[in-house]
């Protein structure tokens, strides 16, 4: 079903030279996409995706905008639209100390195995 999806993608794709790779990603679909026949779903035309990634504090690459614009239908009645737009920023590395440690299991007072007399 994925490859389905995908061949009906269309788009272009930035790929950084230096580190190879993808810093910006931009797809629509050229044809509706029919989950079930069109009876589940179906994913119209003109849907498009736009992603950004940038490397951070040159250790990491993490994503710093994505945008959606979605035209769906489910059940052949119901019919969504979603505009959405997301930016990242202000990125803080964080240090964190852990210690584990392995003890002998406490007794306890009366076993639940041992019975009483």
């Amino acid at each position: 079903m994925a490859e389905r999806v995908v061949q009906q993608l269309a788009g272009v794709v930035w790929v950084d030279e230096k580190m190879h790779e993808v810093a910006r990603l931009e797809a629509y679909f050229v044809k509706d996409v029919k989950f079930g026949g069109g009876l589940l779903a179906n994913l119209q035309k003109g849907t498009s995706f736009i992603f950004e990634q940038a490397f951070v504090n040159n250790e990491v690459w993490l994503p710093t905008y994505e945008e959606a614009h979605v035209g769906a239908r489910f059940l052949l009645v119901k019919g969504i639209k979603v505009n959405e737009v997301t930016r990242y920023s202000d990125y803080q590395r964080f240090h964190v100390e852990t210690l584990s440690t392995v003890a002998k299991p406490k007794e306890t007072a009366d076993p639940p195995d041992k019975q009483r007399d």
